[in-house]
């Protein structure tokens, strides 16, 4: 790659420094040279051009929880990618800072987690299977916001571009892994499974392992995860639109339980203090008859 190409596209984008580097692509931080904001710029390797087809997929998309492509930029090393720069943490960091959310964060961000797979899984004509779902490609931006970020592997489903094998070992379903052609909306829904109980645990699921429920909440939540990432396809959630029910329902449980657990904490308190000014007034009593 040479050095000008490093410092300007479409005399346009100013190329600051990369910021991450992966096997097929480099991640670029650049600036709009006229309007002088900032962007990301995605540098697809030429040799790999073939395999990506992540511009395509980015053109089509518009949701606020997923990033916006303003421009493609090609020269003889490949393809640069103009799309939103997202201020925040991935939620892999997040994670390895807090080990596990509360039980309400939890269901928040995989609700959330919902809405854009329901999105991408309902595109038209095709289905679009995210394919590489995990903590690094989430970002949690200000006020808790989550956007869905690397379609670098993505695919539509039935399309020649769902042929090749990639993913994730710890966070993709063995099919995606094994046999690509097969892969279906399950793939993204095996992938919610895993990183909906790492949220819940600080930790990646491991097979057949007993665990401490805390709570009915708690258990049902993993319950939710387990069967998202069934090796099984068949017993998987058929669709997101189950999952997102399900955490619906049990958002609901969880906030009744609450308010009514702060309403016996507000009737102990009451009787606490009345009892406490009973007390009081026997005792005044007590010393005026002495």
């Amino acid at each position: 790659m040479e050095k000008e190409t490093l410092k300007l596209l479409k005399n346009k984008y100013k190329l600051e420094r990369m910021i991450a580097q992966g096997g097929m692509s480099s991640i670029y931080l650049c600036t709009h040279i006229e309007l002088g904001n900032t962007w990301i710029a995605k540098h697809i390797n030429k040799r790999y051009c073939g395999y990506i087809y992540e511009e395509e997929i980015l053109k089509k998309l518009n949701h606020m929880s997923l990033p916006k492509i303003i421009d493609i930029c090609r020269d003889d090393s490949g393809v640069y990618i103009i799309e939103s720069y997202i201020e925040g943490i991935s939620l892999q960091k997040k994670l390895e800072g807090v080990g596990a959310f509360k039980l309400d964060k939890v269901i928040d961000f995989a609700l959330q987690l919902c809405e854009v797979l329901i999105y991408l899984h309902n595109m038209k004509p095709n289905a679009i299977i995210h394919r590489d779902l995990k903590p690094s490609n989430i970002i949690i931006t200000e006020y808790d916001k989550l956007i869905l970020i690397d379609f670098g592997i993505s695919a539509e489903k039935g399309g020649l571009r769902d042929s090749f094998k990639a993913g994730t070992n710890s966070y993709s379903a063995p099919e995606q892994l094994v046999n690509s052609s097969s892969v279906d909306t399950k793939a993204d829904i095996y992938s919610l499974g895993v990183v909906l109980h790492q949220m819940a645990t600080g930790q990646l699921p491991v097979r057949d392992s007993s665990s401490n429920e805390r709570s009915i909440i708690y258990a049902r939540l993993l319950e939710i995860s387990r069967k998202c990432s069934r090796f099984n396809i068949e017993e998987r959630y058929r669709r997101v639109e189950d999952i997102k029910k399900d955490l619906l329902y049990l958002r609901n449980r969880y906030i009744l339980i609450n308010e009514n657990y702060k309403i016996k904490r507000k009737v102990i308190l009451a009787v606490v203090g009345l009892l406490s000014i009973i007390n009081y007034i026997c005792l005044i009593l007590g010393l005026m008859i002495c």
